[in-house]
């Protein structure tokens, strides 16, 4: 496989020059688009997604862009855009999660939302990258 786009994520070569941090870093997949990406989310969000893993089939109150699935970013400033204040004993608190993500055959879309996409793309690709026209920061 081929990194899609106009290149792999920035993640990918910042942990290549940090170096191996515990050996996490080296054991990614190059061959199925293997990343580390962050993802935004509420601390409570956080703590279920760390008890239960991605649950995509739900629908999101956020991360519609590009319709049904896990939103990710290599910018942790976007990611942190999507980053949701918590309530009760996380009151004030925000939480990003760095994740590993299999990004397979990725489709490319140069829109800045279009909430078909994904669903037209899902036959044929394996995740939707967006570079949306004018901004610097993508999604995945």
């Amino acid at each position: 496989r081929k990194w899609a786009g106009k290149s792999p994520p920035a993640t990918v070569g910042v942990f290549k020059e940090l170096g191996a941090v515990n050996d996490f870093t080296q054991d990614l997949d190059q061959n199925i688009c293997e990343a580390y990406l962050w993802h935004g989310c509420s601390p409570l969000t956080a703590v279920q997604i760390g008890h239960e893993g991605f649950c995509v089939k739900h629908q999101s109150r956020a991360g519609k862009r590009f319709g049904e699935g896990g939103y990710f970013a290599e910018d942790p400033g976007l990611a942190d855009k999507y980053a949701g204040a918590g309530e009760g004993i996380y009151r004030d608190c925000y939480a990003m999660l760095l994740c590993r993500v299999i990004l397979g055959r990725q489709f490319v879309t140069k829109e800045f939302k279009d909430e078909s996409i994904t669903q037209r793309a899902r036959h044929l690709y394996d995740s939707t990258l967006a570079e949306p026209r004018g901004s610097t920061s993508r999604e995945f």
